[in-house]
C-alpha cells in the first residue's frame, strides 16, 4: 500500500532523504538517480560486483552512477 504521507513531501521534512531527480540521457536508454536533499550526490555501485550501493558525487571514476533498465 502507498503511504499517503508520501504526496506531498515539502524541502523540510525528513522524508526528502528518500527522494532522487531521476535524470535521463539522451536516447532514453541511460539515467541517474541524484539525491533530492544532498545535490550533486548519486545512487552509485562499485565497479567490483558483492559491493554496497552508496551516495558519491558525479564523476568519480571508481563507481558507477550511470545505470540502464531493460
Amino acid at each position: 500500500k502507498w503511504d499517503e504521507t508520501l504526496w506531498n513531501i515539502s524541502s523540510t521534512t525528513d522524508l526528502l532523504r528518500f527522494v532522487f531527480f531521476k535524470r535521463v540521457g539522451s536516447g532514453g536508454h541511460y539515467f541517474e538517480l541524484e539525491s533530492a536533499m544532498y545535490r550533486g550526490w548519486y545512487i552509485s555501485t562499485a565497479l567490483s560486483e558483492g559491493q554496497p550501493i552508496e551516495m558519491d558525487v558525479k564523476g568519480n571514476r571508481k563507481r558507477v552512477t550511470i545505470f540502464t533498465a531493460e
